[in-house]
C-alpha cells in the first residue's frame, strides 16, 4: 500500500513542481513543503486514495496528515480496521 500511496501523491504534484521532489522520500517528507502540493491537489489525491483503498478520509482527519508518514500510518490504520 505504501508504494501506491506514494504513486498517487506524486501523480498529484503540480507539473512545475515535479523537479522539486526529493530523490529520497522519507516519512518526514511533507506533502505541501517537499512535494509542493496545494490544497486542491491534496483534495484530488484524497478522492483517489478513498476510491483505491475504499476508505473515508474526513476533513478533520485530512488536516492532521502533513507528512508521507502521517498518510501511511493513517491508511494502514483504516485498512486494518476494515479487515478486522
Amino acid at each position: 500500500a505504501d508504494e501506491v500511496v506514494l504513486a498517487i501523491i506524486k501523480d498529484h504534484v503540480p507539473s512545475k513542481k515535479v523537479a522539486l521532489i526529493p530523490a529520497i522520500l522519507t516519512d518526514d517528507s511533507t506533502l505541501m513543503g517537499d512535494f509542493g502540493i496545494d490544497s486542491v491537489s491534496i483534495a484530488d489525491a484524497v478522492f483517489v486514495l478513498e476510491d483505491v483503498f475504499d476508505v473515508s478520509i474526513s476533513n478533520k482527519d485530512l488536516v492532521k496528515l502533513r507528512t508521507v508518514g502521517d498518510l501511511k500510518i493513517f491508511l494502514r490504520s483504516r485498512l486494518a480496521k476494515k479487515s478486522a
